[in-house]
């Protein structure tokens, strides 16, 4: 006969995980910290000297959006009801946006306020003037 003997084999699938450390948990932190502090100061202005306190005003990104293939009537883009002069720019306040018709070419290219992500400490406020002065203001207090 032949001998057999039980050899118990390791459990490459098994987690000891009392003893298990997070090897990447420092690096991934410092990236967050590094993230978290250029976020900080992209979305922040400092205080403008002489001002009492009160911050310079921050606006964010300008979205574009060209709109193909828009009618041309004498010369003029038509969309949306409208008649554009070709190139040139159409400032609005209600919607805030500003539109330029590209007539040779069939677009209007649309530019609209960008979207905001409110830090702590901060607020949007927002005038009814034409484009771009129309977009909100992100406006911080105390750093």
């Amino acid at each position: 006969g032949r001998l057999r003997r039980k050899v118990r084999l390791p459990n490459v699938y098994s987690c000891n995980c009392a003893n298990a450390r997070p090897k990447m948990f420092p690096g991934v932190l410092a990236v967050v910290l590094v993230f978290v502090g250029v976020y900080a100061l992209d979305t922040t202005t400092p205080h403008p000297a002489g001002t009492g306190g009160t911050q310079t005003p921050f606006t964010g990104p300008v979205p574009t959006i060209e709109v193909k293939d828009v009618g041309v009537i004498g010369g003029k883009c038509s969309y949306g009801g409208l008649m554009l002069e070709p190139t040139t720019l159409n400032l609005m306040k209600e919607p805030c946006e500003a539109w330029t018709c590209d007539a040779e070419n069939y677009t209007i290219t649309i530019q609209r306020c960008g979207d905001f992500q409110v830090p702590q400490n901060c607020e949007l406020e927002a005038a009814l003037e034409a484009f771009p002065s129309c977009c909100p203001i992100l406006i911080c207090g105390g750093i």
